[in-house]
């Protein structure tokens, strides 16, 4: 238990630490959100839960999705953040983890109405 605590805790310093490093640059900016978006695709091809966690630690660290921007000017103005590239990388990197194990659960998904009844309420709410 204490060597994942201490590789996670490790992890998010390093990117924190990068995030320093490079904060006047955009170029590298973009080298990181690309590099942390590669690492959740092929973690999320191994190990889907993992690369969610990883996104989650993201949420609680990140600075409102903005800590590394791809394509964005020198104030982070614009761009893609690396929030946005992260999940679509999950969303990749799961499509191919269930393609490869053939596991997806379609018995349990519509086996009640409700949880889709309050989604589907929630987005006519919200507008969206």
């Amino acid at each position: 238990m204490k060597k994942h605590a201490l590789l996670w805790v490790g992890g998010l310093l390093a990117v924190l630490v990068l995030s320093r490093l490079t904060v006047f640059d955009p170029t590298w900016h973009g080298v990181m959100a690309v590099l942390i978006a590669l690492g959740v695709l092929v973690c999320a091809t191994i190990r889907p839960t993992t690369a969610l966690a990883v996104i989650a630690s993201e949420l609680i660290i990140g600075s409102k999705g903005r800590l590394f921007v791809l394509l964005g000017d020198g104030v982070q103005d614009g761009g893609v953040s690396v929030r946005v590239l992260m999940f679509a990388a999950f969303l990749v990197g799961y499509a191919i983890w269930v393609v490869r194990t053939r596991s997806f659960p379609t018995r349990d998904l519509f086996k009640t109405w409700k949880p889709w009844a309050i989604l589907a309420g929630s987005v006519a709410l919200t507008g969206c």
